[in-house]
């Protein structure tokens, strides 16, 4: 996708690996350690949490964990592991991103799921309630990012949604360069975007998949 051809079009069945995870990662085996933690569901977190940390009061904490935003589902956070001054070690969320970044490099979590990974599961658990409630018949689904963002996880993702909404989605770059004009448009709080031929499509559902770096 160059600067001059800043949108494209996928289909439900277009999902393809090898497009959607770096090459090192396509057979590459995820760590038992790992796997088991995303296992271990809210009551296990919590016990284990509450052992390393017996002054947390744990109704705070399920309540951290059950909740469940209105707006902001399509969110990621980072966890460092950090020293403070007097060497206690811990792991703090340090920022809440707007996108879930990664998936590119996740490997397989479950070996029957081989064909989207994690990319189907955050779609399903942050994308779907959305797509539900959508009336698909007055727009389309497009994906939007800029140049500086990963298009291997924005391709991830494009595939993921089409498939769980079987219908086609559009991929759209915006360009931090005045000499171009951006794919899209909005009139009366609707978007749309242009293809290659100047066409212009009434977009109903649109996510935004942008990184802080």
């Amino acid at each position: 996708m160059s600067i001059d051809n800043p949108i494209k079009k996928v289909y439900p069945g277009d999902f393809d690996p090898a497009l959607c995870v770096v090459p090192k990662t396509l057979n590459a085996t995820i760590h038992p350690l790992v796997s088991s933690f995303y296992s271990l569901g809210n009551d296990r977190i919590i016990t284990r949490y509450k052992n390393l940390n017996p002054q947390v009061d744990v109704n705070v904490l399920r309540n951290c964990l059950e909740y469940n935003p209105k707006f902001y589902k399509w969110a990621a956070s980072d966890l460092f592991n950090v020293i403070d001054s007097n060497g206690k070690r811990q792991m703090i969320i340090i920022e809440s991103g707007s996108s879930p970044a990664g998936q590119c490099g996740m490997p397989l979590l479950n070996i029957n799921n081989k064909r989207q990974n994690g990319y189907k599961h955050v779609i399903q658990t942050a994308f779907k309630e959305a797509l539900k409630d959508a009336d698909l018949s007055l727009g389309e689904l497009a994906v939007v990012y800029d140049i500086a963002n990963n298009e291997i996880e924005v391709t991830g993702y494009a595939n993921a949604i089409s498939e769980e909404a079987k219908e086609h989605v559009w991929i759209v770059m915006l360009q931090d360069d005045a000499r171009y004009e951006q794919p899209i448009k909005w009139e009366n709080q609707i978007m749309y975007i242009r293809d290659q031929e100047g066409g212009y499509y009434q977009i109903t559902i649109n996510t935004n998949y942008h990184i802080n770096d």
